[in-house]
């Protein structure tokens, strides 16, 4: 809990500069092409719904617990019905029958549904 206090806080302040920077290339932009204000708003208004859809999942899957996250684990499973499946992310390997799973929060592939799992329960 600690350590998530502590990277929201440094997060916070990352984003607070970025939008700084940011906010003065946008006035500058839109003072220049005024008819893209509505297509910018529009843009934003989206990235800022998929980003409280993610943080949504992120919340759920540590609200699990680890009582729970254990029992579930041990029985075979597709990763539909994982606990983690809101973490992670999957691709089909062209050419391949390879799955890579994407652990959404720190971006490591994996290419093994158990092993992915164990990574988002341990870490």
């Amino acid at each position: 809990m600690q350590y998530r206090q502590i990277s929201q806080q440094y997060a916070n302040e990352i984003c607070k500069q970025q939008d700084e920077f940011q906010g003065e290339d946008r006035l500058s932009i839109l003072q220049e092409f005024p008819h893209l204000n509505a297509r910018h708003n529009k843009a934003l208004a989206e990235c800022n719904y998929d980003m409280e859809n993610n943080v949504k999942c992120v919340n759920k899957f540590f609200k699990l617990s680890l009582v729970m996250l254990n029992d579930y684990l041990d029985h075979s499973h597709t990763i539909n019905e994982s606990p983690c499946q809101e973490v992670i992310s999957t691709r089909n390997l062209e050419n391949s029958a390879l799955t890579e799973y994407t652990c959404n929060l720190c971006l490591l592939k994996f290419y093994i549904l158990e092993r992915v799992e164990e990574h988002c329960k341990m870490v």
